[in-house]
Parts: C-alpha cells; sequence; structure tokens
C-alpha cells in the first residue's frame, strides 16, 4: 500500500497540533540588559522605560512575534477539491471566497458562501510563521466536504498574507473507494 505525501503531511499535522496549546502567554523579560521569553511572569519590578530592568511587556501567543500572529480576520479565494481512487471528483470542486477570523483564545470561525460551507475549529502557533488548524466544515452543498479537517495556515513576511492548507482523508468502504479532500488558498487581512 502507497500512502500519498499529502496523508503524511496530514498526520504529521495531528501529532504537531496535539503538542501545542493555542493562546499560551509568553512574557518577555529584559535581564542583564537581555531579552528572555519565559512562560512566567517577569519579577515584580515596575516597568521603567528608562531603564532596562526587567518588566512584562505585551504578551503574545504561543512565542510569536505581534506581527506574526494569526489573529484577526482573513479573506481570499481558495480552491476546495477531492478526488476518490486519484480521480478528481467534479462535483465537488469550487474555487470561492472564504472568510474567516481566528480569535486570541485559539479559535477559528469561517464560512464560504458560494458553495455553502461553514467552518469552526481551533487553531494554535508552533512557530513564528506556522500556524496549525483544526477544523470541521458543515452545511456544505457537496455532503462529502462536510467532515474535520487538519492542516497549517502558514503566514507570509510580513504577515499580510497567509496560505491554507488542509486536508481530509476518508478510507474505502462499500460503493465508494479511497477518497482525499484538501483546501488551499492565500488569504489576506
Amino acid at each position: 500500500m502507497r500512502i500519498s505525501p499529502r496523508l503524511l503531511v496530514g498526520l504529521a499535522a495531528l501529532a504537531v497540533t496535539g503538542l501545542t496549546h493555542a493562546g499560551t502567554t509568553v512574557f518577555k523579560c529584559i535581564k542583564g540588559g537581555q531579552t528572555i521569553l519565559t512562560d512566567r511572569p517577569c519579577a515584580s519590578t515596575p516597568f521603567d522605560s528608562s531603564s532596562s530592568t526587567a518588566a512584562p511587556s505585551d504578551s503574545t501567543l504561543s512565542g510569536s512575534a505581534p506581527s506574526f500572529s494569526p489573529v484577526g480576520k482573513w479573506s481570499g479565494q481558495v480552491q476546495y477539491q477531492a478526488n476518490e481512487n486519484g480521480q478528481l471528483l467534479q462535483a465537488a470542486h469550487s474555487v470561492v471566497s472564504l472568510a474567516a477570523e481566528f480569535t486570541p483564545d485559539g479559535k477559528l470561525a469561517g464560512s464560504s458562501d458560494e458553495n455553502g460551507c461553514k467552518l469552526l475549529g481551533i487553531w494554535s502557533q508552533d512557530a513564528q510563521h506556522i500556524v496549525w488548524v483544526d477544523v470541521t466544515l458543515s452545511t456544505c452543498r457537496f455532503p462529502g466536504l462536510n467532515r474535520r479537517f487538519n492542516g497549517s495556515f502558514l503566514l507570509a513576511k510580513p504577515a499580510g498574507s497567509a496560505q491554507l492548507q488542509i486536508i481530509a482523508t476518508d478510507l474505502p468502504h462499500e460503493g465508494q473507494g479511497a477518497r482525499m479532500y484538501d483546501i488551499k488558498g492565500t488569504l489576506r487581512r
């Protein structure tokens, strides 16, 4: 049995998603003239902008710089696709607008009105540019798309755009072959 590279990427995303925590507060402290990132609040010394005393600064999600946070509203064209045993399913294929919002508490919601899809899920940031997403689609006109998807939301530099890539698979069962579903596109703030 040959395993698709896309399936391997999806499985890796699942594994990493389980290891990260959305909304982890990170404190940026100044200690001995060096900036240190920590998961604990800085020393209780009051902040004095004219000196380098330890003091909490803006906290960010999962260690990312504020400019590389996915938090906010995003929109753009995405392609919805499905294939069965390697053959494209035309009924599932569409290129439509997606509007999505990432909230500071690690939630993700959005919709593609043209194909009826609504998405709801969670996100976690693993590295400065990598955001893992786990979403469930519902109300899609093509019923096979109504399922759970996993993948990534890669923030570009500067973070005004990002690449969404999420996939789902369906094992063969009576009357249907193995299916792979994927949604890809570029979103902008």
